[in-house]
């Protein structure tokens, strides 16, 4: 059988893809928070702001305890933290706001802290994500303990909050480790954020790179898993013929 120069870059693109997807599919999950147990209103459900007619008030009730949530032990304080759709918002109009999961074991390995975040509307928002204890965190050309994350501006009816991934690295960490998520609201800057799918594994490789510039279709995946077509990838993160592309 002859395969042609084209036909070959196929053939071990999709074997490199394969074994990619496996290797994210032998992830270990060492933290995983869903905020899936709470019922407020804001952020998945569309709105990240109050409605005009009144009947969408976002983040109305504070949580002030982890009882419903999928990890009910060992979280910090709940600063300025506010209820809503299957997920969270940190920070009030004009008071800063943090959230600390609880700790989670690493011995050594890499692993990948990812997490769903959008700002309020009209809001222009930093995120920080803060290593407490040893060790590094590293998203694009950040490395250190802090990483601060210029959420983009949301628009109304457009923005979806499952859409907007973001994955950190961590290294450096033999031991228990926690990270804290803040931002810094007040009177003159509101930076309210939304969060949710807090997730952290092991075992991934984050530097998914394979060249391929041969003319076909592309194949398009989630960072779960999913193959999906190409008019479904926007708004995130995907492995797109086995290179990770923002999109």
């Amino acid at each position: 059988m002859v395969i042609d120069k084209i036909g070959m870059k196929r053939f071990f693109t999709s074997i490199m893809i394969v074994a990619a997807m496996a290797t994210a599919a032998n992830a270990e999950v060492v933290f995983y928070e869903s905020f899936n147990n709470l019922k407020g209103q804001g952020g998945n459900d569309g709105y990240f702001d109050n409605s005009a007619d009144g009947t969408v008030e976002v983040g109305a009730e504070d949580l002030l305890e982890a009882t419903l949530l999928d990890n009910q032990e060992g979280w910090g304080d709940f600063v300025k933290v506010a209820i809503c759709n299957q997920c969270v918002r940190i920070a009030a109009k004009k008071n800063p706001g943090s959230i600390t999961p609880p700790a989670f074991p690493l011995t050594g390995e890499a692993a990948i802290l990812s997490f769903n975040a959008a700002a309020q509307l009209a809001d222009v928002t930093t995120l920080h994500i803060q290593l407490i204890g040893e060790g590094t965190l590293q998203y694009g050309e950040q490395s250190g303990s802090l990483i601060d994350i210029e959420l983009p501006a949301t628009v109304e009816g457009e923005t979806v909050l499952a859409n907007q991934q973001y994955e950190i690295a961590i290294t450096g960490v033999d031991g228990q480790c926690q990270i804290q998520f803040y931002t810094e609201s007040s009177s003159d800057a509101k930076q309210r954020a939304y969060l949710d799918e807090i997730k952290v594994t092991t075992g991934q490789d984050s530097a998914i790179d394979i060249e391929d510039d041969s003319q076909h279709a592309p194949v398009i995946y989630t960072l779960g898993g999913v193959r999906i077509s190409p008019d479904q990838a926007h708004g995130g993160i995907f492995i797109i013929d086995g290179k990770k592309i923002r999109k």
